[in-house]
């Protein structure tokens, strides 16, 4: 009687064995993900939606890397050479006074 007071029914091996939903621990699925197969069908609107959000992207960037490079110093010397022409002005002597 004293034995079975004095030692627990479960040993810590075995509590670590058990498991509280029903069933025996066992190594994971090595399958597919979730159950899933990696190519599932699409939806008819997912192809759309990917074409037409990276699509934007690849058309931003593509714009952005071609466009051409006219910073501040480049447009106030364009404007400076259209306003010497309309006075009538070399811009090949530019900077230096006309004669």
């Amino acid at each position: 009687m004293w034995k079975s007071i004095l030692r627990p029914s479960v040993t810590p091996f075995q509590h670590r064995l058990r498991t509280y939903a029903g069933h025996a621990k066992t190594q994971e699925p090595g399958g597919y993900f979730l159950g899933l197969k990696s190519g599932r069908p699409l939806y008819f609107w997912e192809p759309y939606w990917y074409i037409g959000f990276y699509g934007s992207f690849v058309l931003y960037f593509s714009l952005e890397y071609f466009a051409p490079k006219v910073g501040p110093n480049e447009r106030a010397r364009i404007e400076a050479n259209r306003r010497m022409a309309q006075r009538g002005e070399d811009a090949k002597a530019w900077p230096f006074p006309a004669s």
